[in-house]
């Protein structure tokens, strides 16, 4: 089966395609939206916005209050971000294939990452191929292989196994060739002390040769904060600060467990409730990020600014606690 992103890709005959229609959208305004979409969801109860919908209106005209939104898992291209209105720059799809599925893309005036989150699956361009991309279960268990692919590519995927990609993507420009990023590229730094210490993953830095897109993932311990002491990247202000809109996808370990989000700044204060698959659009403020004892909270972490320069600045009221 072959899955694709229409209208960007148009298919050969005898290709089956999943139309428009099949394709899920992560952001559904009421209960009744999402049931339509098929999706086989954790959380069958709970609205996948993160206001209620007579709010919905006041949350787009503000910048200052980002969007959460519950992903539920469908086979399939499911977009993330379509109704987040807060986002300017970024995109984040999810892609499932059972082994042997495949899915095709046209990427047009963005520069994109393809994160496998687990599983593996080839994935194909016209100039270049990556028969055996990923290895890890999950995205707890060891670092990420990534693909980055430069604006205006086609790309193929076909699972090798049952698999989950995170398709990440950015507008930009700059042309250039396509690049596999395996687990021994990927940067591990350890960060912070006492129960704020967390393991950060840098997938496409600044040494990737993108344009605008920064990548990676944290992993919270048991228990522990991230993101923490609260920073901020909302102002270009450097060399204290460099603006960069951002976007976190949540998983927990065990799945049934939770984690706390804030989000605030001088106009705005919001906390979010976390949960397995969840996503938060950061488009400004202070986002510090907690985890239940006894789970562990990881997050693919998703920047994109006019600098590609990653330069956050803490909250002074906390910052002494470094």
């Amino acid at each position: 089966m072959l899955a694709t992103h229409a209208p960007l890709y148009l298919p050969t005959s005898g290709e089956n395609i999943k139309d428009r229609d099949s394709l899920g959208e992560c952001c559904a305004t009421s209960k009744e939206h999402e049931i339509a979409l098929g999706a086989r969801c954790e959380h069958p109860d709970r609205s996948t916005v993160g206001a209620r919908p007579d709010e919905r209106a006041a949350e787009e005209d503000s910048p200052n209050i980002p969007m959460h939104c519950h992903y539920c898992e469908k086979e399939g291209y499911t977009s993330l971000t379509k109704n987040m209105k807060s986002l300017k720059l970024i995109e984040l799809g999810i892609v499932r294939l059972k082994r042997n599925d495949g899915f095709k893309e046209r990427i047009g005036d963005k520069e994109a990452v393809l994160v496998i989150l687990e599983g593996k699956c080839s994935i194909k361009t016209k100039s270049h191929s990556f028969p055996q991309v990923g290895k890890r279960k999950n995205p707890f268990a060891g670092k990420a292989t990534a693909v980055y692919l430069p604006p205006y590519t086609n790309y193929d995927i076909v699972g090798k196994s049952d698999c989950e990609i995170a398709v990440c993507k950015v507008k930009a420009k700059r042309r250039g060739k396509p690049v596999l990023i395996t687990p021994d590229k990927v940067r591990l730094k350890k960060v912070g002390k006492d129960n704020f210490k967390r393991d950060v993953y840098n997938i496409v830095n600044g040494k990737t040769g993108a344009e605008h897109i920064l990548v990676g993932e944290t992993i919270n311990r048991k228990g522990n904060w991230s993101s923490y002491p609260p920073h901020k990247h909302d102002k270009d202000n450097l060399p204290f600060e460099s603006k960069q809109e951002e976007l976190y996808f949540f998983k927990l370990e065990p799945a049934d467990g939770f984690g706390i989000m804030r989000l605030y700044n001088g106009k705005n204060d919001e906390v979010f409730t976390i949960k397995n698959n969840d996503v938060v659009a950061i488009p400004r403020g202070y986002h510090p990020v907690g985890v239940i004892p006894g789970y562990r909270i990881y997050y693919l972490w998703i920047l994109a600014g006019k600098k590609r320069i990653l330069k956050p600045k803490d909250d002074p009221r906390y910052s002494w606690v470094k």
